[in-house]
């Protein structure tokens, strides 16, 4: 005599079929998908991070009350580098990039080189800045390989991403 409990079998393995098909089967894949998207994520910072290294940077004040930003830097790649740079007081912008006089212009670049780089700030408020932010603009020597920002600024502890596929560092001491 059959047992009434083995003709409900079929049902359950149907049912656990369809739960591993349509469940866990799909949240699998996508737990796959963003462990892949987050090591891309490393690997692109990486490569972006050893675009350059900063060595020393100044900002000296000058008679119209804007100032100059110099920063010398270690080119990591073969490319082109470019300065731009903003100082803040509070949520305030005091000295910001003057693209009239000095547009952005980057320089080209070997590995192991050494640059000087320098922006021009303007003065849009009075006060001494609080908050001073470098970004680097990194891009390859030709059209393939990482372009992107590695930026130094002041109230960041340590490196990472910026949110928006860049490179953020701690600002040293000028």
């Amino acid at each position: 005599m059959p047992r009434p409990w083995i003709f409900g079998l079929p049902l359950v393995a149907l049912l656990l079929g369809l739960f591993v098909g349509n469940v866990l089967g799909p949240r699998l894949q996508m737990q796959r998908q963003l462990r892949e998207r987050e090591e891309q994520e490393k690997e692109h910072l990486a490569a972006l991070g050893a675009c350059l290294q900063l060595e020393r940077w100044s900002l000296e004040r000058e008679a119209d009350g804007g100032a100059v930003v110099r920063a010398t830097v270690l080119a990591g790649r073969e490319g082109r580098l470019a300065l731009d740079a903003h100082a803040d007081q509070g949520s305030d912008e005091v000295l910001v990039p003057d693209v009239q006089t000095a547009p952005l212009l980057p320089a080209l670049v070997q590995v192991g080189e050494r640059v000087r780089l320098e922006r021009h700030l303007r003065r849009v408020r009075r006060g001494d800045p609080d908050a001073i932010s470098l970004r680097f603009s990194c891009r390859p020597p030709g059209p393939r390989g990482i372009f992107g920002v590695v930026e130094y600024a002041t109230g960041v502890t340590r490196e990472g991403p910026d949110g928006f596929g860049n490179v953020v560092r701690p600002l040293p001491p000028p």
